[in-house]
């Protein structure tokens, strides 16, 4: 593994400085040395405990502090942890969309800038999952309070676009847009987390999240799996190419499928295989499907 850096500027209450940012793996803030939290005069965190884990230049510190970041155009707030050198997480950095590559020191510049917001009270520390998740017509996510309906936290890094399929599941709030992007933020705070373009520009048709994968069905019948943790791409089936899915549900590990044209599949949900296929009698499409959990 070499060395890998990138620039980056850090905003305060009293300053903005700029930085060359060596880049950590895993973590999901930034370190800088006391005397630039300082110099800032960055706020005491309420989101994230003191003690934490600090990165690999070592602790220097127990506080955690907040800031906004911006690494080439891409903004996110999040907490800063003091350290020796200036660092930030290569997780951080892939929530923003920058393909990392810590083994050959590669940074690749995502295509789309983002702008990700730390909840509706920018420093809200997020007060467990007894919550209701909402999207609107414009692409702003929210997480209500169940008991009360108030606004506890909100995403609107998707201001604009529209969003076709919408789930919770494993922690997390999945979106697939209507232009295929696949985004998950993380359920206690709407922060984005991940997200795939590779269904980019196609038409998602049924979209659902079951033993660990997140599941996608384009509307030319083709299938796709992706991991629930981290949106990366798992498995494809092609078995269904060219036509129309009519009803979709995965339960047992199985993926059951409903065809306009009356066939019913299950399909392993580990690797898509094909495991048994039906065709029903008589000539009408299948209405609905419905699996008792064994």
């Amino acid at each position: 593994m070499v060395s890998t850096y990138i620039n980056g500027s850090v905003a305060g209450n009293a300053a903005t400085q700029d930085h060359t940012f060596l880049i950590v793996a895993g973590e999901r803030h930034l370190g800088l040395p006391q005397r630039c939290i300082d110099e800032l005069d960055l706020k005491l965190s309420t989101f994230a405990p003191t003690g934490r884990v600090r990165d690999c230049e070592g602790p220097a510190g127990n506080a955690t502090y907040m800031t906004r970041a911006n690494f080439c155009g891409n903004s996110i707030e999040l907490d800063v942890l003091p350290a020796r050198t200036p660092t930030v997480g290569v997780t951080t950095l892939r929530s923003l969309g920058f393909s990392i590559d810590l083994d050959n020191g590669s940074v690749m510049e995502p295509e789309t800038p983002l702008t990700l917001h730390r909840g509706f009270s920018p420093w809200a520390q997020p007060a467990g999952y007894n919550r209701v998740y909402a999207s609107s017509s414009d692409g702003l996510v929210y997480a209500l309070d169940a008991g009360s309906l108030e606004i506890v936290c909100r995403n609107q890094s998707l201001a604009g676009r529209a969003i076709a399929h919408f789930t919770v599941a494993n922690g997390r709030v999945f979106a697939a847009l209507s232009d295929g992007w696949l985004y998950a933020f993380d359920a206690g705070n709407l922060e984005t987390e991940w997200r795939n373009n590779l269904l980019a520009g196609r038409a998602i048709a049924h979209f659902t999240v079951a033993s660990g994968k997140v599941f996608a069905a384009l509307s030319d019948g083709r299938l796709y799996a992706f991991d629930a943790g981290n949106l990366e791409t798992e498995w494809r089936s092609d078995l269904l190419a060219g036509r129309a899915i009519a009803q979709f549900t995965v339960a047992n590990d199985r993926i059951f499928i409903a065809t306009d044209d009356g066939e019913v599949y299950a399909l392993d949900a580990g690797n898509l295989e094909l495991r048994h296929q039906t065709t029903l009698p008589g000539s009408g499409k299948v209405a609905h499907l419905a699996v008792v959990p064994g």
